[in-house]
């Protein structure tokens, strides 16, 4: 009997494992992913081939002084292989065509600084920077297999209580802002 409750212990354990290679080698691969991006980023910012286009929205880009909050931008970078629908023409889902998402916003002396990276319609990567004022940068780093939270890390930050479902959500929506851009 005991013999029975541990191979089904182990077999549903063997379920819920890291991908094959250890968590180790899947947060290398998203690294290697990350590189690739950059360098397909790079391109792109150069006017070359082979990079990926991008779309960028920018909420009060005069830098205008908001209520109660002081002078307010925010941009948002869409990073993309091609159109949603020629991607989907092939397939693949609309949003596989998304890759990187980068979120740059100041107000008055606080800015934060957000990575989305996405692989085949996923969120593989969160990254996100805060300065407010004189104070240290506060930086986070989040790493995804399968829609699952791989590694977390945030130096000081308390991480027994932490949930990624608002990143995965705010992925979403980004990734639903961004297939708007192409609507007719």
């Amino acid at each position: 009997m005991k013999v029975i409750i541990i191979f089904a212990l182990v077999a549903f354990f063997s379920d819920v494992t890291p991908p094959k290679g250890g968590i180790d080698e899947a947060v290398r691969a998203i690294k290697q992913f990350y590189a690739e991006t950059a360098v397909a980023i790079s391109l792109a910012q150069k006017g070359e081939p082979g990079g990926l286009y991008s779309n960028e929205l920018v909420i009060n880009s005069r830098n205008g002084s908001w209520r109660a909050v002081g002078n307010y931008r925010k941009t948002m970078t869409f990073w993309y292989s091609d159109q949603p629908e020629f991607v989907a023409q092939e397939g693949k889902s609309p949003e596989s065509a998304l890759g990187k998402v980068e979120i740059n916003e100041t107000a008055s002396v606080r800015s934060l600084y957000r990575e989305f990276l996405f692989k085949e319609g996923n969120l593989v990567f969160y990254f996100q920077r805060e300065k407010a004022g004189e104070e240290s940068d506060l930086e986070e780093r989040c790493y995804f297999a399968d829609n699952n939270l791989l590694v977390r890390l945030a130096p000081g930050a308390e991480t027994e209580r932490f949930t990624p479902q608002p990143i995965f959500q705010e992925a979403k929506y980004l990734q639903k802002l961004f297939l708007s851009t192409f609507a007719e």
